[in-house]
């Protein structure tokens, strides 16, 4: 009979830390040669010389930066800094994080400090075909709200009319949180007490936005936020 080597905790544990140790060499390394996204690597044999690591160390910790998203391994060609990529930050946090009402309400704050800062500028680049998506969006939830569909099974339309709101800005952190907001109150089992406040709420918006009313807009972001806290 073959007996499989098993290993303790304290051996795991040792290993870990280990392997912790050389994560954070490696960041450091990347970070004084000013690597930027797209640059290679040095092989695990100049690394291992570079660090004074075993190969083996780093083979582990280039696995735990590769799952993090911080590397990527092109095969026959070596390892490169991946471009940062926030909704896969965004990914892993919903995905790891326990899910709770304090969670919930420190994405709000975020959220709802992006949204009222970036307010102006979607103003102002905003464009008629950016109003009739918005609008056709507003059509869309209406209509789900009608066949009584639940928060949950229109979240995905409502975080999209958020985005489409702010898509001209550019800020890719602000487009994640706001899919992250929406997987928190799907989590959190959200509901809205007023289904046709709701839709009046994001029809008031989007005129908010046609007539340039900064202040009337950012009031009607913070009164919506309230309904979902």
């Amino acid at each position: 009979m073959e007996f499989h080597k098993v290993e303790c905790p304290e051996q795991l544990e040792r290993r870990d830390l280990k392997t912790d140790v050389v994560v954070m060499q490696l960041k450091k390394y990347i970070i004084d040669n000013e690597l930027s996204a797209g640059a290679k690597l040095p092989t695990e044999a100049e690394l291992s010389g570079a660090l004074h690591v075993s190969r083996p160390a780093i083979r582990e910790a280039m696995k735990a930066l590769e799952s993090l998203g911080l590397i990527m391994t092109v095969q026959g060609k070596g390892r490169f800094i991946r471009e940062f990529n926030y909704r896969e930050l965004i990914d892993a946090m919903t995905y790891n994080v326990q899910v709770g009402f304090k969670d919930f309400q420190e994405v709000l704050q975020v959220r709802k400090a992006l949204e009222y800062y970036f307010i102006p500028e979607a103003m102002q680049k905003l464009t008629e075909s950016d109003y009739r998506e918005l609008d056709q969006v507003v059509d869309q939830m209406e209509s789900e709200v009608k066949e009584g569909r639940s928060y949950n099974d229109i979240a995905g339309t409502h975080a999209r009319f958020h985005q489409i709101i702010y898509r001209c800005v550019g800020n890719k952190l602000l487009d994640a949180l706001i899919s992250m907001f929406a997987f928190f109150q799907k989590m959190l089992d959200k509901t809205m007490d007023d289904k046709v406040l709701f839709i009046q709420e994001h029809r008031s918006m989007i005129d908010s936005l046609r007539s340039g009313d900064v202040d009337g807009m950012r009031e009607k972001i913070s009164r919506h936020f309230h309904d979902f806290a």
